[in-house]
């Protein structure tokens, strides 16, 4: 736990590698390029948080190893110890770790109030089905997940009403590029702050 000494209730965010952070070694996740801006971000505002960052086995991926179960059951069990709500429970996920972040939405809708997807975009139109708070943040000339997948994802986000969908495009920014640049100071406001229900989208 980060800032234990800061008062009140402390937040939660799970955060899922991409492919290269996999591994059975409990450490190659630790290079996810969100972790370096994540730990400046909650030092720097003293923000009391729990931060999980589970491994997914190699040469497979959060879902058809079952490693986002896992995860999402470790979540589940710290929330409940540490009695925090829901709308103070992120899940993140980078790139192969975006689409297991959407994937727990829908499985798990009663753990999560936001989701960050560095990125990443969701399989299919059952998206439409999750509910919460969605923070996108893609390449515009990602070739390894093209935008317009990323944008069919939050059109069918934004088919339901109740949602609040946030897309951030980064200008001429490919995979890696924004896989790298999309944790920034503007993410981890989003993550950390109070939910805004008021729909937005963003395009910078």
């Amino acid at each position: 736990m980060e800032n234990k000494e800061s008062a009140g209730a402390p937040l939660l965010l799970l955060l899922l590698h991409g492919r290269s952070g996999s591994g059975y070694d409990n450490t190659a996740q630790l290079s996810s390029p969100a972790l370096p801006s994540l730990l400046e971000y909650v030092k720097r505002h003293r923000i009391k948080c729990i931060i999980l960052l589970p491994q997914c086995p190699p040469e497979q991926d959060w879902l058809s190893s079952g490693a986002l179960d896992t995860a999402v059951q470790l979540a589940q069990k710290m929330s409940k110890r540490y009695n925090i709500n829901k709308q103070n429970c992120c899940i993140s996920g980078v790139s192969m770790g975006g689409r297991a972040a959407y994937e727990a939405m829908l499985r798990q809708p009663r753990v999560f109030g936001k989701c960050l997807v560095v990125a990443g975009s969701a399989h299919g139109n059952k998206i439409q089905q999750a509910k919460g708070n969605f923070y996108i943040v893609h390449g515009e000339y990602d070739r390894t997940i093209p935008l317009d997948r990323a944008l069919q994802t939050e059109q069918a986000l934004r088919s339901n009403p109740r949602n609040n969908v946030k897309l951030r495009i980064l200008p001429q920014m490919q995979h890696i590029d924004s896989c790298l640049s999309g944790y920034d100071t503007a993410a981890w406001k989003w993550a950390f702050s109070p939910t805004n229900r008021k729909k937005r989208r963003e395009e910078k």
